[in-house]
């Protein structure tokens, strides 16, 4: 065991300070960081989410420290011993990029260091985390990892940091190798597997990845992390009412958990369970008013349920938001032509053929709206106007042919209006 001064939480754990962080810095991983001095924590506690190191404690928005010793002046800083408990202290702090210089001072008398290289590389992977994607570069991260694995190979910290960095930087295989050590010292570690399985099914091995997914949730039904990534997994294989339990329990521990939600709204539909999908989909919709899954789902919810009014203004948002994808003009104009509502079938066609001119059903169906005020205008007495309204009705059933769905209905079509011009032409 070594005290490296950093604890880490879930969500729901009985820690106050969490609720402080703000949405923004909260990891997909379900864990944040709690700034709490710790006198014999593992290594691998601290290894959940080192992202959140500092996105909370150095925005000032996760849990306050409890009180620490203050740090000297430099010149006071004199033996290494003494630099390390400053160093500690600044880490207990959220203060990584001062340890981090005081973690290089130590290297500077003893390069070996296996405290230093430790945790200057959980300084530096903090950093390099608060980076932009592309910017990031975890090189002398690794150096320090490979140094205190060197150092003492037999401690499981080096190995998870390690093959977190790895797995970061994407390299799979070099990270299973690693972890499967951490996990191979620490066999109870629950991080140490959680961290394994995610790293096997990106790497391919989903089978081997689901065992480690599961020890995971062995040693903690309540796992944010694996208790996702296995809803995932389920999801894809369509066995949605295992993946629905997984990820339900993944919303239990960390109702932050978006990708839960998510995922939650399409496998509530596809099981029928309308009223809990509708509930996921409105969850998710507060915090992403505009994702098309899930105003997708949330209109077929409401066209299922003939509830026509909310159906109408979901599709209606969709058009807002797509309006390239004839798709979400289909209900709209569907349900005002069974209404024979013309007018708002006429504005609703024209905004969707002037995005999309070859539109086969939506021409189909102005062509019908054409042939009907055309109808209105022979009645009236006005030729000319009929005959110009019959004529563009062809132009749009002709266009309908492009798709072969519709080429059948196009020339029937084509044959009634040429009907309705012989009969107003002969008047």
């Amino acid at each position: 065991m070594f005290n490296i001064g950093l604890h880490y939480f879930e969500y729901r754990t009985r820690c106050p300070g969490l609720a402080r962080v703000p949405d923004r810095h909260r990891s997909l991983t379900g864990k944040v960081v709690c700034i709490k001095p710790m006198k014999r924590s593992t290594i691998l506690e601290a290894a959940a989410c080192i992202v959140a190191i500092g996105l909370a404690a150095l925005t000032g928005c996760g849990p306050k420290p409890e009180p620490v010793p203050e740090a000297p002046p430099e010149e006071e800083i004199v033996t290494i011993e003494r630099t390390l408990e400053v160093a500690r202290a600044y880490m207990d702090e959220g203060r990584v990029g001062e340890a981090a210089d005081l973690y290089e001072r130590v290297m500077e008398e003893d390069s070996r260091s296996f405290e230093a290289n430790l945790n200057l590389g959980i300084a530096l992977m903090t950093m390099e985390d608060a980076r932009h994607e592309n910017e990031r570069d975890y090189a002398r991260v690794r150096e320090h990892f490979r140094t205190a694995r060197d150092v003492r190979d037999d401690v499981p910290g080096p190995h998870f940091y390690l093959g977190m960095v790895e797995f970061k930087e994407k390299k799979y295989s070099q990270a299973i190798e690693s972890l499967e050590v951490a996990a191979r010292l620490d066999p109870g570690n629950e991080s140490a597997h959680e961290m394994l399985g995610i790293s096997l099914v990106a790497y391919g091995s989903e089978e081997r990845g689901k065992g480690h997914l599961e020890r995971t949730l062995k040693i903690n039904p309540d796992n944010a992390v694996a208790n996702l990534e296995l809803g995932k997994i389920y999801e894809k294989e369509g066995r949605y009412e295992s993946a629905g339990m997984h990820l339900e329990r993944a919303l239990a521990a960390n109702p932050n958990l978006d990708l839960a939600t998510y995922l939650l709204q399409r496998i509530y539909y596809n099981l029928g369970s309308y009223d809990r999908a509708e509930e996921m989909c409105m969850r998710f919709l507060r915090h992403y008013p505009d994702d098309i899954q899930s105003l997708e789902t949330l209109g077929n919810i409401y066209r299922s349920q003939d509830r026509t009014d909310e159906m109408l203004e979901v599709y209606e948002k969709l058009t807002g938001i797509r309006p390239d994808n004839t798709t979400y003009w289909s209900p709209l104009v569907h349900h005002y032509m069974e209404q024979e509502d013309y007018e708002r079938a006429r504005d609703v066609l024209e905004d969707a053929l002037e995005e999309n001119p070859y539109y086969a059903y939506g021409n189909i169906r102005y062509g019908q709206v054409l042939l009907h005020y055309g109808d209105e205008s022979l009645d009236d007495g006005d030729t000319m106007r009929a005959l110009n309204l019959y004529g563009q009705a062809k132009l749009h059933f002709e266009k309908a042919k492009v798709d072969d769905r519709y080429v059948s209905a196009a020339f029937q079509l084509i044959d009634q209006a040429n009907g309705r011009i012989d009969k107003a032409s002969s008047r």
